[in-house]
């Protein structure tokens, strides 16, 4: 059996990588990383083979009953308990150092958090510094949107951070303070980075309101000047529909700034809310802008108050026009209806004449009554300044003309009361409105046509002006037989004849005056003429 030594006493050679496991020491406190064992695990693997190798001879020689069995044994549990001690050893520094490695890897990690955080509040801080314009909101809504994707990512790797540091503190007490430190600066740099994007998020809320603010403030104030130049339209209705038209229009653009009422009101509350958070606002403070509002809001309501008193104005004027126009078509219905008549040639037309006539009289005094209400409505425009006024007392002027009268003796018993009961019942009295016509020939007393001719041009011109009315002074020798006129003033009697002729077939109102005599100094004078029975003019 001495063949089988060799193997036995050659063992030995493998104590020295046994032996050598101890220059691995130092890494566990140098923190050399984990791969140094690599190569440890191949020896190791090599050595468990030589042993297993070593186990099986053993277990031949103590099967076959070798004399030295007990030592063979022995050698055989020194062998395993030496190759168990070396194994249990590298698998207690495996596990001390993958713990070193935990706690450095977690330290780096732990850093590269705090770098990562402290980055990203200082971008956050530096946006909201980047002022309150347009650009400077825009900018921190685009950093806060990407900031809040980075924060979903990093907030998992925040909660992993904090079961890591709690479990290696535990595992090692000793280092507890080391470990957990770097986390607690992580979570000051967290609640830092957190206090900073909920001040973005209220300097956002806040521009995002004040935005709000001058998008509604620019779209009133562009309401506010289009409905001031409606407002302030200077359109002159030049009929009754025009009138109406126009209020009623007006009347729709009070109904609509009724309705922005309410955003007014709006707008004036949340400037008082962004005034309270002391907002910058670009180019005007709230101040100004308030200023600008309230001063346009107060304009467009004293201009539709101007103007609606403007229109009102108007459509009155234009009824108490249209109450003329119908006073002055009924009057001039009446007068054709006179100018008409035809005396009746029987008892049975003069009945049916008279029953007519005194229809026409009861027509004619509910038409005078219409006529007063109209020229009292026309004095009291003028009274109440109305802006028409001048043109109402004009129109009603043109009205009178229409129920003028005119009263031919009017200074007589008879006529001085009919004068007073016209006056007292509304009509305009002249004692003469017509045309005076005093033709002559001088001495010239030969035959003429000159008065004839001169009188049917004054006609003609007359009825072009719508004049109605004419006085006439004639020969007194037309109420005479003209026989019994003298020879030598035949001629001239004959061309007054054809003029009076002229004149009762011209439809005109005639008036003929016919003075045998005509005798006094010129220019004017001023009678008084005492009531008796005759009237003598010197």
């Amino acid at each position: 059996m001495g063949d089988v030594w060799p193997p036995l006493t050659s063992m030995g050679h493998i104590w020295p990588p046994l032996t050598s496991v101890g220059h691995i020491w130092p890494p566990l406190t140098t923190g050399v990383p984990l791969g140094r064992f690599e190569s440890l695990d191949q020896e190791m693997n090599s050595v468990m083979g030589r042993v297993l190798d070593v186990n099986h001879v053993v277990q031949q020689l103590l099967d076959g009953g070798h004399p030295s069995s007990e030592e063979v044994r022995s050698c055989q549990d020194h062998l395993n308990g030496r190759w168990n001690r070396v194994v249990e050893l590298v698998e207690q520094k495996k596990t001390q150092l993958s713990s070193i490695l935990k706690i450095q890897n977690y330290l780096l990690e732990c850093g590269e958090m705090k770098a990562q955080v402290w980055e990203k509040r200082k971008a956050i801080e530096a946006t909201q510094s980047g002022g309150g314009d347009l650009g400077g909101v825009l900018a921190l809504q685009r950093r806060l949107s990407t900031m809040e994707a980075a924060l979903v990512v990093l907030e998992p790797r925040l909660l992993e951070l904090q079961r890591q540091g709690e479990a290696l503190a535990a595992a090692h007490p000793g280092r507890a303070l080391e470990v957990l430190l770097p986390f607690e600066q992580i979570s000051e740099e967290w609640e830092a980075l957190t206090r900073a994007l909920q001040g973005c998020e209220d300097s956002l809320s806040i521009a995002g309101r004040l935005q709000r603010f001058i998008q509604d403030l620019d779209t009133f104030l562009g309401w506010l000047v289009k409905t001031q130049a409606a407002v302030a339209s200077e359109e002159v209705p030049e009929t009754l529909a025009d009138a109406e038209r126009l209020l009623s229009h007006h009347a729709a653009l009070k109904e609509e700034i009724n309705g922005y009422e309410e955003d007014y009101a709006k707008i004036q509350a949340a400037s008082e809310l962004l005034a309270l958070e002391e907002t910058e606002v670009p180019s005007l403070s709230l101040q100004q802008w308030l200023q600008k509002l309230d001063a346009g809001w107060g304009k467009l309501l004293q201009s539709w108050e101007t103007r609606r008193e403007v229109l009102v104005q108007a459509h009155v004027f234009q009824l108490f026009l249209r109450d003329v126009q119908q006073c002055e078509s009924s009057l001039d219905n009446q007068e054709a209806a006179l100018l008409r008549a035809e005396l009746p040639a029987t008892l049975e037309g003069a009945t049916s004449a008279l029953r007519k006539h005194q229809d026409f009289t009861t027509t004619m005094e509910l038409n005078l009554q219409k006529v007063q209400l109209v020229l009292q409505a026309g004095e009291s425009l003028r009274r109440q300044g109305n802006r028409y006024g001048d043109r109402a007392a004009e129109a009603a002027e043109r009205l009178r003309d229409k129920w003028n009268v005119a009263i031919f003796g009017a200074t007589g018993r008879t006529g001085l009361v009919t004068l007073a009961q016209a006056l007292e019942q509304g009509y305009a009295v002249t004692v003469l409105d017509a045309v005076i016509i005093t033709l002559g020939t001088r001495d010239d007393l030969g035959p003429t046509t000159v008065m004839s001719e001169g009188t049917q041009n004054i006609v003609a011109a007359m009825k072009t002006h719508g004049v109605h009315r004419v006085v006439v002074c004639l020969s007194a020798f037309l109420l005479w037989d003209l026989q019994r006129v003298p020879p030598r003033l035949l001629p001239v009697t004959q061309d007054h004849l054809r003029m009076q002729r002229l004149l009762q077939d011209s439809g005109l109102h005639c008036v003929y005056v016919m003075p045998p005599h005509i005798a006094g100094s010129s220019g004017a004078l001023d009678l008084d003429l005492p009531l008796g029975p005759t009237r003598l003019v010197p």
